[in-house]
């Protein structure tokens, strides 16, 4: 790494080329990885396979802390899971469309600025995404929904 290609200023652009294209942009806030197949030089969406993932979770760097309501973990009964097939890779997968998840989390989808669906080409770098990670905690309030109705059934029986 040179001085003009990795500055320890997050703040600046992070960029790795030649058909390795790693990009950071805007901060520690907008950090957005493309990645480029070697054998077709084409962007793809690839997997990033690693052990664990670990989210900056501290109280210390968070403020406006309060629980998720039972209203908002039920809204995870309205998403809907698809299976589908990446255009470009042909690979199987299963999911949710960022466009359905927006109305009822738009707090997990990212899209990009003047993203217009139906200007889509294949050589645009950016399209809409979602957090999946995000959906957690939703997921454990719903099952501490859940159980609390169960234990409730089992106390009239």
């Amino acid at each position: 790494w040179s001085s003009d290609v990795c500055s320890s200023d997050l703040t600046d652009a992070l960029t790795v080329d030649y058909k390795s294209r790693i990009q950071v942009a805007g901060g520690t806030e907008d950090w957005r990885f493309h990645f480029v197949s070697r054998a077709t030089g084409q962007e793809d969406y690839t997997s990033i396979v690693v052990s664990q993932v670990h989210t900056t979770s501290s109280r210390v760097v968070k403020e406006n802390i309060v629980d998720i309501t039972d209203d908002d973990a039920k809204k995870i009964l309205d998403v809907k899971p698809v299976e589908f097939d990446y255009k470009k890779s042909k690979k199987h997968s299963q999911g949710m469309i960022a466009e359905e998840v927006y109305p009822i989390f738009p707090n997990l989808v990212d899209i990009p600025k003047d993203w217009d669906e139906d200007s889509y080409t294949e050589d645009m770098l950016e399209v809409p995404t979602l957090n999946y990670t995000g959906f957690i905690p939703y997921m454990i309030k719903m099952v501490q929904i859940q159980q609390k109705e169960i234990n409730e059934l089992k106390e009239r029986l």
